[in-house]
């Protein structure tokens, strides 16, 4: 019967470490962002692939000034928040994109 005890006793006290550890390792681990930035792309195409093409330039410019101003952790748009696409169809062909997007790490 003691060791029973002994055997809740125990488990109760690595319930309450591993909570306290897990609660103060979370706010470490919380995303940190910067402010919303933009980035600017054309692509040319038809049938929308000249949109979708201005779209990829597009982040891939936002992604290197996150990097030039914040450093490569913030530059990743999959931890992007907020990302917005404003598209307009240029030339015939051509297509313009604007991105902005809140980047985070």
């Amino acid at each position: 019967m003691n060791w029973i005890r002994a055997t809740l006793l125990c488990t109760a006290v690595a319930v309450a470490a591993f909570t306290a550890a897990f609660a103060t390792s979370a706010p470490a681990e919380a995303a940190v962002c910067r402010a919303r930035m933009s980035g600017e792309g054309t692509g040319m195409g038809v049938a929308g692939q000249g949109t979708t093409n201005a779209r990829v330039a597009a982040l891939s410019n936002w992604a290197r000034n996150v990097e030039t101003k914040h450093g490569k952790r913030f530059a990743d748009s999959a931890k992007a928040q907020s990302v917005r696409y404003d598209c307009r169809q240029g030339a015939i062909l051509e297509a313009k994109c604007v991105v902005t997007a809140v980047p985070c790490r």
